[in-house]
């Protein structure tokens, strides 16, 4: 069977998620979905699913609620993961960042930038490309699929 990867970009209510084939290096499904469906997902998925989940990290900045929750959401998708068999990964941005761009603080725009020139512009609808309808949290989701895969699964 396929091995994919369930990437997540964790929110408060709800996160960025994409289901990466790293074999033929296509998205298979890709949303901002509620963080209690996302739960149910990874419990479902296929035995040969990988999970990566950025870890957020502090790194001395003052955060709100928000970011609080978001943390807490996290440590519930890894344990849907382990509770299912699944592997999962915690993947600081920071780590993201350098895998993608060898910049550890490469940012939104620096993650969106490197993954098109490694898969191509997004597209349109008449002509899309492989990152057709990949939009905000999906594209760091997308980001902690492939280094998930190439850093510890691939």
């Amino acid at each position: 069977m396929t091995p994919s990867v369930i990437g997540i970009d964790p929110g408060a209510k709800q996160s960025g998620f994409v289901l990466w084939n790293p074999t033929s290096k296509t998205i298979d499904f890709k949303m901002v979905i509620l963080n209690e469906l996302l739960i149910a997902y990874i419990r479902e998925a296929p035995p040969t699913c990988i999970v990566g989940i950025e870890h957020l990290r502090g790194y001395g900045l003052r955060v709100g609620n928000d970011t609080f929750d978001s943390i807490w959401w996290s440590g519930r998708f890894a344990e849907a993961a382990k509770s299912s068999s699944h592997p999962f990964y915690m993947l600081p941005r920071a780590d993201i960042c350098n895998h993608l761009t060898d910049n550890p603080k490469c940012g939104d725009k620096g993650i969106r930038d490197a993954l098109v020139d490694r898969y191509g512009q997004p597209g349109t609808k008449k002509e899309p490309g492989r990152l057709y309808g990949i939009k905000s949290h999906m594209w760091a989701a997308l980001a902690v699929a492939i280094t998930a895969w190439e850093e510890y699964g691939g």
